[in-house]
């Protein structure tokens, strides 16, 4: 996996209302609801995986520093 923060695009110090705040943006982006496509869904499930990944590896490292 990489780094959680940069698969959210934030710097490594980032909070965690920070991680919040990247997290629920990109989510808007690439929900596979937003497409009709069936290969387009399918992309955008397996980006969908991969930010709740980062997000929840991101929102454990953020949290101590709070």
């Amino acid at each position: 996996m990489t780094d959680p923060f940069q698969a959210l695009g934030l710097k490594p110090t980032a909070d965690v209302d920070e991680v919040r705040a990247a997290y629920h943006a990109l989510v808007k982006k690439c929900h596979p609801d937003k497409f009709q496509d069936p290969q387009l869904q399918q992309e955008a499930q397996q980006k969908l995986v991969a930010l709740n990944l980062a997000y929840e590896a991101a929102l454990k490292l953020a949290a101590p520093r709070k």
